[in-house]
């Protein structure tokens, strides 16, 4: 037993790839002053190793903290308001031309908006991303 007792506490350690990252150093430490261990992995290629290295461990959980799903989520998220707003003008409209007017003038002020922000380094985050939504809602 290690000298600190963890007994009835969780762990939760990101970055474990395989037995010579310090994230496995840090958790086989917990695990041994006896805490319950989560471990985050990158991906499923990464899952294999660190399953087998916690195939010995009784009470660790191994979770996936892959954020480029994020990036899938939001292109697939902002052409589904695209296209919820396309057959809301139209349902309204009932006409092309008054349906494609307000997409044209949304989308340029979209790309301009766009372009500031890469123009001036702003950092694309969960929050900021869905500016794009919310200005084709607006």
């Amino acid at each position: 037993m290690y000298p600190l007792d963890l007994s009835k506490k969780v762990a939760l350690v990101f970055g474990v790839a395989n037995s010579r990252s310090i994230a496995w150093s840090i958790a086989n430490i917990l695990h041994e002053a006896g805490a319950q261990i989560i471990l985050a992995y990158q991906n499923e290629r990464v899952k294999k190793s660190v399953e087998k290295l916690v195939s010995e461990w009784d009470n660790s959980f191994l979770v996936e903290c892959d954020i480029c799903f994020v990036k899938k989520d939001i292109l697939t998220f902002s052409i589904a308001v695209f296209i919820f707003i396309f057959f809301i003008l139209f349902f309204i409209f009932r006409n092309l031309k008054w349906v494609l007017i307000p997409i044209i003038s949304t989308s340029y002020a979209i790309i301009c908006v766009m372009g500031l922000l890469g123009y001036l380094n702003w950092q694309v985050t969960a929050i900021s991303s869905n500016f794009i939504s919310l200005m084709l809602i607006l």
